[in-house]
C-alpha cells in the first residue's frame, strides 16, 4: 500500500512540475507576440469560448475538440489554465438563470 501511496505522491509531483512548466512557457509565448499578434489571438480564443459557451452551449469538450479543434491532449491544459472551473461556473448560471424563470412562470 504504501508504494501505492508513493507512486500516486510522484505523479501528482510530477503533474504539477509539468502544469508549472507549460504556464511557464505559454507566458514566455505571450510575451514574444507583437501587440497586433496578442490582440489577433485575444479575439481568437474569445470568439471561440463565446461561441462555444453562448452560441453554442457547448459541453467543455465540445469546446476543446469542435470550437478549437484540439485533441484528447488539450483536456488537462484547459482544466490547468482555468477553462474547465469557468466553463461549469457558466453552466451554473444558465442553470439557475433558467430555475429562477421556471419560477416565475409557475405563479
Amino acid at each position: 500500500m504504501d508504494d501505492f501511496k508513493n507512486a500516486l505522491e510522484e505523479l501528482a509531483e510530477s503533474e504539477a512540475e509539468y502544469s508549472l512548466e507549460y504556464q511557464n512557457l505559454a507566458n514566455i509565448f505571450w510575451h514574444s507576440l507583437s501587440e497586433e499578434d496578442k490582440l489577433f489571438a485575444f479575439y481568437s480564443v474569445l470568439k471561440r469560448l463565446t461561441d462555444g459557451e453562448l452560441k453554442n452551449h457547448s459541453s467543455y469538450r465540445g469546446i476543446l475538440y469542435d470550437e478549437f479543434g484540439f485533441g484528447p491532449e488539450s483536456y488537462r491544459i484547459g482544466m490547468d489554465c482555468g477553462f474547465l472551473e469557468l466553463h461549469n461556473a457558466i453552466y451554473i448560471r444558465e442553470e439557475l438563470d433558467e430555475e429562477l424563470k421556471r419560477r416565475e412562470n409557475s405563479k
